[in-house]
């Protein structure tokens, strides 16, 4: 299993990429330094990438400071030990994942925030060939929504990049206000049509508006 400090977002970033269990001795090939993620008092956000099946129990006690843990629906059991439940409790972990996967039920029942993760909207064209363009529903840390655009391909030469980004703001509760069709009507022309017959931003937007939300707290599972 490879586990790689990749990228920094809202918090560090580190995301495991393989298949099966993620082990505990597949700490030992990462260049993670719990120590230091201390010191500098800096969050970790852990993106489990699909293909992984299971988290082995005691993996998650090493990130001290885990802020966020973003489970793909591949992921069917997480092991947490006494040490795992009080850094989650401790740090206010979120559980990131899509409605009704295993990620939403760990998330329940273990008395945490669950925020719906990234949505990718559209895939097409090819970085080498006449460009790749990506569309993302995107959710902030503090559960921002956006859509975000992104249109790449090289550049005049072989070390350059052209291409461009757009990011556009939706209302905190558009699941309400809009359909698959209104966004698409905000996104690249040549997109449009794609994300409003996206079906799994259909099925999100019926199960947020089920859940008068993309972002569950605890305290609203009381009150149910």
């Amino acid at each position: 299993m490879k586990i790689e400090v990749c990228f920094d977002t809202n918090y560090d970033g580190i995301e495991a990429v393989g298949t099966g269990v993620l082990r505990c001795s597949d700490l030992n090939r990462t260049k993670y330094n719990r120590d230091d993620f201390i010191r500098r008092n800096k969050f970790v956000s852990f993106v489990i990438k699909t293909g992984i099946t299971a988290v082995e129990k005691g993996f998650l006690d090493e990130f001290a400071t885990l802020k966020e843990l973003i489970v793909p629906a591949s992921v069917t059991s997480i092991g947490v030990t006494d040490d795992t439940l009080r850094i989650f409790r401790e740090n206010g972990v979120v559980i990131r994942g899509e409605f009704s996967s295993y990620a939403e039920k760990f998330a329940l029942e273990h008395n945490l925030r669950f925020m719906h993760m990234d949505l990718e909207l559209v895939r097409f064209g090819s970085y080498s060939g006449y460009g790749r363009t990506v569309v993302i529903l995107k959710f902030s840390a503090a559960g921002t929504p956006r859509i975000y655009e992104e249109c790449n391909s090289p550049g005049i030469s072989a070390s350059s990049m052209g291409g461009c980004s757009n990011s556009i703001p939706l209302p905190e509760n558009f699941y309400n206000e809009m359909d698959a069709k209104a966004i698409g009507d905000l996104c690249w022309p040549n997109c449009s049509s794609d994300v409003a017959g996206n079906s799994r931003l259909k099925v999100f937007l019926e199960r947020a508006r089920e859940r008068n939300g993309f972002i569950i707290y605890p305290e609203d599972r009381k009150q149910k």
